[in-house]
């Protein structure tokens, strides 16, 4: 791996193939309970009267961007691992795309009330995600300088 991208660089993205398997996994999770009985839980909690089923249908919509999204993050930790010069393209689209569904996902389940009945459940969840804005920060000075660069 390139060495001049820095340690603290490598733990973030090591970190973010650890919590996007993770991520991958509570997905697959939720959607086989919504199989099974039609209710979403985690990483999705609900509110006391539980999700509508128009919440239903956008969190499975929000679940199946994530899962695409995990894909390129799988793709772009494989190009920092093998120094591939695409690495921060494709590193910057996941992200840009993880940064806009954590986003939208935090604004709607917020709004329904559920981070309120499960404060600690989306509190860590966020807490969780706060390294990957660091990450997606220095990806953009690492791409910033390899377009001047090249």
């Amino acid at each position: 791996m390139n060495k001049s991208i820095g340690k603290t660089f490598k733990s973030l993205v090591y970190y973010l193939g650890v919590l996007q398997f993770l991520h991958l996994l509570s997905l697959l999770r939720a959607g086989l309970n919504y199989l099974s009985d039609h209710t979403i839980g985690f990483p999705a909690l609900p509110p006391d009267a539980g999700w509508t089923q128009q919440a239903n249908w956008f969190l499975l919509a929000m679940g199946y961007t994530d899962a695409l999204i995990i894909v390129l993050s799988f793709i772009f930790i494989y190009g920092v691992i093998n120094d591939k010069p695409w690495f921060p393209t494709i590193g910057l689209i996941a992200l840009s795309g993880t940064m806009a569904t954590a986003l939208i996902f935090i604004i709607g389940t917020l709004a329904t009330g559920a981070w309120f009945v499960h404060p600690i459940g989306y509190g860590i969840i966020g807490l969780l995600f706060c390294p990957l804005l660091f990450l997606f920060l220095r990806l953009i000075s690492i791409y910033r300088f390899s377009q001047h660069a090249g």
